[in-house]
């Protein structure tokens, strides 16, 4: 099935190609379209008439909204979104699925696994649902809480930020290789809903595709 996806930055859509890996073999990626949260807002009417032709498979941070559902209400207004777009939000940020995977995280960058936040039931106004408990966002929360923790220096060089900045130089670069070759996504969707959530749309698509 031939597809373009959407991420704000590179992580994302590795993430995003990761899950698709995850779900099947038979995905081809037509684009990869990068666009930062503003962009992915101004854009959205363009992804979603897009659809009409390949699905599009987008991935976006919930980052300090209200609500996942509050969100979307916001990019699309009064349009309809079609059934080929999938737009997944993660909570809190795509990182949080990466920690979702406690103990391969921990191996991978060799820090202590109780570094690492447990997962919380949240309620919102209607049910519970499970993810990645941070204090405050969660790709700061590792690049000042946990990387520092590591034993490799190599890691610390790479991520941790440096006069001022939000995210180390090769933070990007550091992560790839862990969502490309570490990341068990079976262990991380225990963890996490929204990831969870992903998943699950992802495969009604394949389904209907077949039929």
């Amino acid at each position: 099935m031939k597809v373009y996806i959407v991420g704000e930055d590179d992580a994302t859509r590795e993430i995003i190609k990761r899950v698709l890996t995850y779900c099947s073999n038979d995905f081809e990626i037509i684009s990869e379209l990068p666009a930062r949260g503003g962009q992915i807002k101004q854009q959205i009417l363009n992804f979603n008439t897009l659809s009409l032709t390949f699905p599009v498979i987008l991935l976006i941070d919930l980052d300090e909204k209200d609500c996942a559902p509050t969100l979307i209400r916001q990019f699309f207004s009064d349009s309809i979104k079609n059934n080929h777009f999938i737009f997944n939000i993660v909570i809190d940020e795509a990182e949080a699925w990466l920690m979702a995977d406690r103990t391969n995280f921990s191996k991978f960058f060799k820090v202590p696994i109780e570094k690492i936040p447990f997962p919380k039931k949240i309620r919102n106004k209607k049910e519970f649902y499970l993810e990645m408990d941070f204090p405050y966002k969660s790709s700061y929360y590792m690049v000042n809480q946990i990387i520092p923790n590591s034993r490799v220096k190599e890691f610390k060089d790479q991520m941790i930020p440096q006069n001022g900045a939000k995210k180390g130089k090769e933070y990007n670069s550091a992560l790839t290789p862990f969502i490309r070759k570490q990341w068990d996504i079976d262990n991380a969707r225990l963890n996490s809903d929204s990831l969870n959530r992903m998943i699950n749309r992802i495969e009604k698509l394949i389904t209907s595709n077949k039929q």
